[in-house]
Parts: C-alpha cells; structure tokens; sequence
C-alpha cells in the first residue's frame, strides 16, 4: 500500500477504503467489495449523492440534475462522480421517502407497438411484480447490446412493465436493436432508479408537462397518482390527441373535465351534450360539447357496458357532511380546483363532470338510485381532443355511498395518452 494513498471512509461504519490512482469514490468502496447505494454510476441518476463530512474531492462531469449548484454549495457530492484528493469521510444522503430496491429482472417482450413514426411503446413482462415509484427509470439490455436507461410508463408493482423508445438513426440499442426485437425476446431490466418521482404524502397542485418519450414518468404519475387519492390531475392536450382511461378494478368512478386551452369560461357541459345529442350519455363515434355547443371531446371507444353518468354534480365537502361525515373529506370539487390553479387559472364555478363508469339508473319513472358500477376490471375509454384542451381528471373519493363498488372503497385507474 502506498503511504500517499488516499482513505476513503464512510461515516458510522468500520469501512476505510483506500482509493486507486484515478479511481472514483464509488469505485474505490465497489471495488473492496463494500455495498453502498448506487444507481447508474455515470453522474445521471443521483441516488448515489452523499454529504462530504471531511476531505476533498474533485468532480467528473455529471448532470445537474442529479447534483445542483446549491447542493454541492452545501457539501453534497457524487460519489460516482468524485474522485478524492484527500482523505474523505462520506455518508449517504438520506432520501426524503424511502426508495426501493435495485434489482435486476430477467423480463420477456410481450409487445411492441409503433405510437408514431419515431417511438416504440416496449412492454415487458417480468417473473414477478417491479417495485418503482412512479417517475422513476430503469436500464435495459437488449441481447448482446449495451445497456440504455428509459423511464417506465406503466404503474409501479405490476409484472407488465411499459416503455416507450425512440428510435435514434445509427444508435446501436435504438435504432439497430429495436429494429431486431421480436416479442419472445428477453431483455434484462436493472432498476429503479432516479429521484425524480410521484411523493404521494403532498398534497400540493401537480400540473403534468411532457413532450416526446418525456411523457412515459409521467404517464406512470398520473396512473400511480390517480389511485393515491392525488388531488386533481391537470393535462394539456393537443387537437386530436387521444387519452384512455382504464378501470383497472373495475369499480372506480373518474369525474373528467375538459375546457378550452385558450379560454377556460368554455368548457365541456353536460347539460349542452345531452340537449345535443337527445341521449343521456353519447355513443361512440359522438362527441361532447361545450357550452358554446363545439365538440371538445369525442368518445371513440368504450369496452365497458356504456354506463356513464352525465346528471351528477361533483362531491364536495357539503355533500360529505349532508351524508354524515364529520371534517374535511377529499372531493372531487377540490381536486379540480387544485388542478386549475397549479397551472395558474381559477375557475369561478365547478362544472358538471363527466362521471365515468358511474352508474347511477333511473328508477321508478323519475328516481336515481346509486348503483356500484357495471364495469369489470380492465375497461376502459378511450377520448379524441377535438380542439387544444385542458383536461382533469379525480378518482372520486366517495366511500359512503356504493358509487365506487359495494365496499365503498376507491380504488386505482390507469390513464394513458396518445
């Protein structure tokens, strides 16, 4: 051992490592064999980042989104990144949630599906259940290629794990790769990793903004954060642009909206579409219509039994007391609220929403009743942006009346857009 050989030690541990001659900091504890947290260990991920509690070091090039200006102002490092100039006593930076695991599955291609001309929607399927937080990336390694990470657009736990790639001209995973990808194929899945995810214990607005394959973390968000009891979830989208809402258990009722990107006071009215179309819900193939009578949203496939609820306002804290419930109760009047003014509108009126998959029969000539919905697990609507639309979408909280199946228990949904 050199006398001038740097040590490298982890705080509260019997570790003390002695760094190799441009080796970085997580090379020098991997290479004697000590576990510490990593993830990508090219700069990219984070979950390496660290507090530097003694010692020097010296940084390779990394992106900044795994380590900010003020972060290393405050000595953060990246271990991974960093190679010592001195002696140094590091400790792992604790996340703000506990992050899963990093395994490594060996998953099958269970389809590959063209979404544009350029990007390939990848779905997997692994021996059991892929823990992630919904945000978060995983590397892929395709047969005798070079691993490359992607974003998971799917909802985190499950066996099916979705992935949508672009096909890059000349890139050796991308473009070559892909192109020889055959369902069957197996494809090694290291993950999660990235700090970037869904903290479902906010309840802070969240406004979805995403372009490209950019929009796979938050396709996951928003499947994920629909069954968390997220308030409102807000998304831009483009004229003819196509977004399908999955009943995943089959009892979820949804409350959808959808206004004018360019002028919220026009909006998606129930009472408009149902004196539009003489019918209380439309039939695929027919549209929604504003309050100004345009088309804003067109039902272009519905694999449930087409039971649908346009007569229903959305709950809101008043209902929830008139039913007997004691304090503040999540509703969907809130979530919508929520969801506006993240992207910086206040709406001086809550809209009739569409109710999906609410069932709710009219009985006795002029009755309701409450029924839980007819729909099964895995229905889902499909809906066509007829003009540049802001849509929102709240998993109904109601658990005191059967609206979201005889249990009274909200469950998940799955959206997904084209």
């Amino acid at each position: 051992m050199r006398d001038n050989a740097h040590r490298v030690s982890v705080y509260g541990s019997e570790v003390n490592a002695v760094a190799r001659p441009s080796a970085t900091v997580l090379e020098t504890l991997l290479l004697q064999g000590v576990e510490y947290p990593h993830g990508c260990t090219t700069g990219f991920c984070g979950l390496c980042k660290s507090r530097l509690l003694s010692g020097q070091v010296e940084h390779l090039d990394y992106m900044d989104s795994a380590l900010s200006d003020e972060e290393k102002r405050v000595g953060l490092i990246l271990p991974c990144c960093a190679i010592s100039t001195s002696d140094c006593v590091i400790e792992p930076a604790v996340s703000d949630v506990p992050l899963p695991p990093v395994v490594s599955l060996e998953a099958e291609i269970v389809r590959i599906e063209p979404v544009s001309p350029e990007v390939r929607l990848v779905q997997l399927c692994s021996p059991r259940p892929f823990e992630f937080l919904a945000g978060q990336y995983a590397s892929l390694t395709f047969d005798g290629l070079p691993p490359r990470e992607f974003s998971m657009a799917s909802e985190p736990g499950n066996a099916a794990i979705d992935f949508y790639i672009k096909c890059v001209r000349g890139g050796a995973v991308t473009d070559q790769g892909l192109a020889r990808a055959v369902v069957g194929d197996r494809v090694t899945v290291r993950g999660p990793f990235g700090t970037a995810f869904l903290r479902t214990d906010d309840a802070s607005p969240i406004v979805a903004v995403g372009g490209g394959t950019g929009i796979a973390p938050i396709l996951s968000m928003l499947s994920s954060g629909l069954g968390k009891g997220i308030r409102g979830i807000a998304v831009r989208l483009d004229k003819a642009q196509i977004v399908r809402i999955t009943n995943t258990h089959g009892n979820q009722v949804v409350d959808t909206w959808a206004f004018n990107a360019s002028e919220t006071s026009e909006f998606m009215s129930m009472e408009h579409t149902r004196a539009s179309l003489k019918k209380l819900t439309p039939c695929c193939g027919e549209s929604f219509v504003t309050n100004k009578r345009r088309p804003i949203l067109t039902l272009l496939s519905d694999s449930s039994p087409g039971i649908h609820d346009t007569l229903i306002a959305a709950c809101d804290r008043h209902r929830y007391e008139l039913l007997g419930h004691v304090g503040y109760h999540d509703n969907c009047t809130d979530n919508l609220a929520a969801a506006m003014q993240a992207m910086g509108m206040v709406l001086p009126e809550t809209p009739c929403p569409l109710n999906l998959f609410m069932n709710i029969p009219v009985i006795q000539g002029n009755r309701l009743d409450w029924c839980p919905p007819a729909s099964k697990p895995g229905d889902h609507v499909t809906l066509r942006a007829e003009m540049e639309v802001i849509i929102v979408f709240s998993a109904c909280p109601m658990d005191l009346l059967p609206v979201n199946g005889v249990d009274c228990t909200p469950s998940d949904v799955a959206v997904s857009i084209d």
